[in-house]
């Protein structure tokens, strides 16, 4: 694992960031153009058994995207008080310029889609749907309680709405961490935070069971994005990660022992978000090994997997109504699909340099404070300065 920081940003994440948006990509190219990737690679070939395999990981892809973002949030924040409104401020601008400009110019390519395929007569494109997206109040359309499907049948827009909830009540959870937990334990502060964050969301999914609703679903993957927080501070004090992972192993049988009796989608994607968390701790802890004894491959493959992770947002966002268009005008084959994954690719490029241009303009006020980042810190992982609170 390449724990160096390059051009501020640790390649390690952009590239799995690019692992989870291509899972993504893939599993959608299956469902939009299921002949042309079966004419591709066959349909009895290790090939395309490969590609199922792949496909079926779409939930999971997801679930890494809640890690991730768990752990750039929690170490791009160490430098806030968020007892302070200043510091408030500036931690929702940033959140604000980074995800908002994309996704409004995603919300506005999925509705010319629309148009484009003739689609926006299906209630998905409603005013009612659109400022249920605006306000990121989306979830997956097939869930009990939703208020708005993702706009214009653009499945991948449901997790924004949880990323940025969690955006949101990640200053009241950090406050109550430094002024309600940490100073009654000494230790494994970081261990009870997750097993905090495990009671919050089984409580949550026991609400949105008796009143089904977009909050309630939002709060039962927190324990997932909220690992992804637990594993950065494992980063800067692996002293912390057995124990972790100790923990980890118990609440992922508990919640195996509960899926015995009962089935529960919600508590399967807890499961696996436990379980990759726990991969993430332990190659995150091997990563001196995997820095002097891997193989260069490995390195290669990361740095260029990096570069992909840097439009991953981008990506995720408008390659959906891509393949659709793409398909409406190509119909279901080969050289459809394959320009729908290139034209995808190009236009994530388009939309996160946009998106990039317009947050330049956004932060700008902010830039004095930015052009103080250190090379090494780690905590330029998204080219924010470090920390000045103490760990927990």
């Amino acid at each position: 694992m390449i724990s160096t920081v390059h051009n501020g940003r640790l390649p390690v994440v952009d590239a799995l960031r690019a692992l989870a948006a291509s899972v993504v990509l893939v599993h959608h190219l299956d469902v939009v153009f299921p002949s042309g990737l079966a004419r591709s690679v066959g349909t009895t070939t290790i090939m395309h058994a490969l590609v199922d395999q792949i496909s079926q990981l779409n939930v999971q892809a997801v679930l890494l995207f809640f890690v991730i973002s768990g752990f750039c949030i929690r170490n791009t924040s160490r430098k806030y008080d968020f007892r302070v409104l200043n510091d408030v401020t500036e931690y929702g601008v940033k959140r604000f310029g980074r995800i908002v400009p994309p996704y409004l110019i995603a919300l506005a390519y999925t509705f010319v889609v629309g148009i484009i395929i003739g689609a926006t007569s299906n209630s998905s494109y409603s005013t009612a749907t659109f400022f249920g997206n605006l306000f990121f109040l989306q979830s997956p359309a097939n869930t009990r309680g939703t208020w708005f499907p993702p706009f214009g049948g653009n499945g991948p827009l449901w997790s924004l709405s949880f990323e940025v909830f969690y955006y949101l009540i990640y200053p009241v959870m950090t406050i109550l961490e430094i002024n309600v937990i940490a100073p009654r334990l000494r230790g494994q502060v970081v261990s009870v935070l997750v097993i905090c964050s495990f009671f919050i969301s089984n409580v949550a999914l026991v609400c949105y069971n008796v009143s089904p609703n977009p909050i309630f679903l939002f709060v039962t993957l927190y324990y997932v994005w909220a690992l992804g927080a637990a594993a950065e501070d494992v980063y800067r004090d692996r002293s912390k990660t057995w124990c972790l992972i100790g923990v980890l192993c118990l609440l992922g049988l508990a919640l195996q022992a509960i899926l015995w009796i009962r089935e529960s989608a919600t508590l399967e994607s807890m499961l696996y978000g436990t379980v990759i968390a726990g991969i993430w701790l332990l190659v995150q802890h091997m990563q001196e090994f995997w820095g002097k004894f891997g193989p260069k491959a490995l390195n290669v493959i990361v740095l260029n997997g990096a570069r992909i992770g840097g439009i991953s947002y981008g990506l995720y966002l408008i390659h959906y109504p891509t393949l659709l268009v793409v398909n409406f005008m190509f119909e279901d084959s080969v050289s459809g699909m394959i320009f729908a994954a290139v034209v995808s690719f190009l236009l994530a490029t388009a939309v996160e340099t946009a998106g990039w241009r317009i947050r330049r303009v956004i932060l700008r006020p902010l830039s004095a404070k930015a052009a103080a980042i250190k090379p090494a810190d780690l905590s330029a992982i998204e080219g924010e300065p470090g920390s000045k609170r103490p760990l927990s």
